[in-house]
């Protein structure tokens, strides 16, 4: 059904385009700002001039000081000091399903392509 993609990259995938980054590092962070940009204080680099931020559009956070980037499952990974597969784990609880139709493997296959190239 999924063609050759991977079981675990479908999950990572189905994480990162269906749970909210910003709701999830809220529950860390005092984060400002809104619709799609917001911004807060690195917990990672400890500089407190709101270099870090999170563009929920395109569900990534960055921070202009320390350079950590990523999704939200790297955002958990990183801020719990985890793995990346246990990070995907707590992710996934905040999954309201966990199944996928023809229209996620559209935009899993057309990310897959913009990120790699």
């Amino acid at each position: 059904m999924y063609d050759d993609i991977d079981e675990r990259y479908l999950i990572y995938c189905n994480i990162r385009k269906n749970v909210d980054i910003v709701n999830v590092i809220s529950k860390y962070l005092n984060i400002e700002g809104g619709p799609n940009h917001y911004y807060s204080n690195c917990p990672f680099c400890k500089e407190n001039d709101n270099k870090f931020f999170i563009i929920s559009n395109q569900r990534v956070f960055r921070c202009f000081n320390c350079m950590k980037a990523g999704d939200v499952i790297r955002f958990v990974s990183e801020i719990e000091n985890i793995l990346y597969d246990e990070a995907a784990d707590i992710c996934k609880s905040y999954l309201k399903e966990e199944w996928f139709n023809e229209t996620d493997i559209i935009w899993i296959k057309r990310e897959s392509c913009r990120i790699l190239s």
